[in-house]
């Protein structure tokens, strides 16, 4: 299994877990809506991915952001990663090479391996990840540490969902 993509996202199950808390820690920023709706957005899209890495047969579940309270929204991120962990655990390396059916995007759709389609998931979480910690600050919070350095250098620490 591809060592980058498996830190990738522990590293993000971790950033996820650091920037909820931070969010609790500032009511200002969990009151935003613009920073509200891109939590969504980005757990949303996780989810979308998983779903398709899975291959469960079953409908993908769409949701609003507006379906969520604060702690549902939080519990929904854990679930994720909980379950993108146990995925990337247990996956295998031939599996991530095979192509997969993403369903939204251009006509005609390229081929995409599995392996791609969740590096890109990590990449547009840890996007808007950084757009949520630019928009902390303007409301003026100081956004929690998110950078896949910083965790590194703390020793690849597991997520605290506090």
């Amino acid at each position: 299994m591809n060592r980058l993509l498996r830190d990738l996202y522990y590293h993000q199950a971790w950033a996820d877990a650091n920037f909820w808390k931070g969010l609790e820690s500032f009511p200002p920023a969990l009151k935003d809506p613009a920073l509200r709706n891109r939590q969504h957005h980005y757990h949303y899209t996780q989810n979308a991915f998983l779903w398709i890495a899975k291959k469960t047969g079953e409908p993908f579940k769409r949701t609003k952001p507006e379906e969520f309270t604060d702690a549902e929204l939080k519990a929904y991120a854990r679930e994720f990663n909980t379950q993108a962990g146990l995925f990337l655990d247990e996956v295998t390396e031939s599996r991530m090479q095979e192509i997969v059916e993403i369903p939204w995007g251009p006509q005609p759709r390229p081929d995409v391996t599995l392996e791609l389609a969740l590096t890109q998931a990590a990449m547009h979480a840890h996007q808007h990840r950084s757009q949520n910690a630019v928009r902390f600050r303007e409301l003026g919070g100081i956004p929690p540490p998110g950078d896949f350095i910083f965790w590194l250098w703390k020793g690849r620490p597991g997520p605290d969902w506090g």
